[in-house]
């Protein structure tokens, strides 16, 4: 495979473990650990380890948890990579829309 193609599969794999932890954030799942909370401030925390109700989410969450305490770039990668099973062409549409609906409403009262 040619290096440039190399190099944008990573990113692409990088947005979508991106998406994943942004997803999860929103939906008050993990958080970066504050000064009150036990750990390193700055590091991920799991906030609510109960499944998400969506199999690529619950999958991110898992991911997430075994970085519980590490820095969140670190955790990308690696949820890059898990994407639950659901490795389907359709993946990346599905995660980007679920992620456009949560951010409207925000944008929404914002605007």
């Amino acid at each position: 495979m040619a290096p440039e193609r190399d190099v944008a599969r990573a990113a692409s794999l990088c947005r979508a473990g991106g998406a994943n932890l942004a997803e999860l954030a929103l939906r008050d799942k993990v958080d970066l650990a504050g000064e009150q909370d036990p750990g390193r401030p700055g590091r991920i925390i799991v906030r609510d380890p109960s499944p998400a109700g969506d199999p690529i989410l619950d999958a991110a969450l898992q991911t997430v948890t075994a970085y519980q305490g590490k820095k969140p770039s670190t955790v990308i990668r690696p949820l890059s990579k898990n994407r639950g099973g659901h490795c389907t062409s359709g993946w990346r549409s599905h995660v980007r829309l679920r992620l456009i609906s949560a951010l409207v409403p925000l944008v929404t009262r914002l605007g």
